[in-house]
């Protein structure tokens, strides 16, 4: 049995240093702080036990939550083709 998922092909959640990246997501008018992790290049923010996918111009992957900030330090977020949001 491999020891990673790596071994496996599927590539993990890493969280970003607590200090240097946080979102701010929205449910029904409610915020709150979130932490940003990423899975490859791809940012994803932490939600409900689980994670949802940024995308620009503050959608998610999630219909009804919304990101409102991102702050990452010392590195460049751009979208892909699909809005995907990226790290550089």
């Amino acid at each position: 049995m491999p020891d990673t998922y790596n071994e496996l092909g599927c590539e993990r959640f890493h969280q970003l240093d607590e200090n240097d990246a946080v979102a701010v997501i929205s449910t029904n008018g409610v915020f709150k702080q979130a932490k940003l992790y990423s899975r490859g290049d791809y940012l994803f923010a932490g939600a409900s036990g689980g994670f949802v996918q940024l995308y620009r111009e503050g959608r998610t992957s999630r219909p009804k939550l919304r990101w409102d900030g991102i702050e990452v330090l010392n590195r460049v977020i751009e979208p892909d083709r699909l809005g995907r949001l990226r790290l550089k």
